[in-house]
């Protein structure tokens, strides 16, 4: 990784957090111009340094530098909710967590229902025309089917429509 990549993650991190260089600086005791020269490439920190950089900026240096991979790496997103997260108080946390909960099943279900274009839903009670069971009927003569038979299913399937 050469120093101008380096100087790009770091920049990008800063961004990322909100914070400017003067407030990096004075978190780190250092010039504006320091942190300049670290993002630019110009210079880098040194390894002590990018730890603090790294925490200030609410990630871990093997998260910033690409140095862990797959799914138990936290994402920069991650690692500032999980901070934010653990500066609740325990009342915030039962909130957050209450709806965390209940989001989480709500996508859940949502997995759970078909999405099928041959589905249509039924109606609960149905409008059945007399003209419909006769054309129904006429479709059907060689099954047997007659008016009062068709009636009575429908009957029988939505007693109070």
């Amino acid at each position: 990784m050469t120093k101008a990549e380096i100087g790009s993650i770091l920049r990008d991190l800063r961004i990322a957090s909100g914070k400017t260089q003067k407030e990096v600086a004075e978190a780190l005791g250092r010039t504006q111009q320091i942190i300049g020269h670290w993002e630019t490439g110009y210079s880098q920190p040194d390894a002590n340094t990018l730890f603090i950089l790294c925490d200030i900026y609410g990630t871990t240096v093997d998260d910033a530098f690409g140095f862990k991979k797959g799914k138990e790496a936290l994402s920069q997103e991650d690692f500032i909710i999980l901070k934010k997260f653990h500066a609740l108080d325990e009342h915030g946390k039962k909130m957050v967590e209450f709806t965390l909960t209940e989001e989480f099943n709500r996508c859940e279900a949502r997995k759970q229902e078909t999405d099928d274009d041959n589905v249509i839903p039924y109606p609960q009670y149905p409008t059945v025309t007399r003209k419909d069971i006769k054309s129904f009927v006429a479709r059907n003569k060689k099954k047997d089917v007659t008016e009062e038979k068709i009636a009575e299913l429908i009957y029988s399937l939505f007693p109070e429509g």
